[in-house]
């Protein structure tokens, strides 16, 4: 079965910031080319370089759950200069299972951990943030275990 992002609009929703077209796109600016009733870019053949070459792990990793679809399981997961990258995605919610999955991904793989995580709907109030090494990963899923 080969994956796609059809219905999941989570790179371009505002979770991750990037300038498309001149357009600053952050969590509080989702990019303007969004068609919300298909969930899809409306610009989607005319997309640039920035949008039409990225990929996410779960796209790219043919071992992962069609529940881990950012989409899905509210976490957007990136593979970038060595780290695995746990983004919250922008206006919706997930378990600590997907953390714990996206840990013993990144432990397989003997990489460490950056997680940006909004946090405005829990006590925290703020967007968290944060680095977890390749050691201290390999320590919580084995105290997880």
């Amino acid at each position: 079965m080969t994956k796609n992002c059809d219905g999941c609009i989570a790179c371009c929703n505002g979770t991750l910031a990037a300038n498309i077209y001149g357009e600053d796109v952050n969590r509080s600016n989702p990019c303007s080319r969004i068609c919300y009733e298909n969930m899809n870019c409306s610009q989607y053949h005319n997309r640039p370089p920035v949008c039409s070459t990225f990929k996410c792990l779960w796209l790219t990793q043919d071992d992962m759950p069609e529940w881990l679809k950012p989409s899905e399981s509210g976490v957007l997961l990136l593979h970038r200069k060595g780290y695995v990258e746990v983004h919250s995605v922008n206006g919706m919610k997930f378990t600590a299972d997907v953390f714990v999955i996206a840990m013993n991904f990144a432990s397989i793989n003997r990489w460490p951990i950056k997680f940006f995580i909004d946090a405005s709907s829990t006590p925290y109030g703020d967007f968290l943030g944060g680095i977890i090494s390749h050691a201290q990963v390999k320590i919580g899923i084995k105290n997880y275990e």
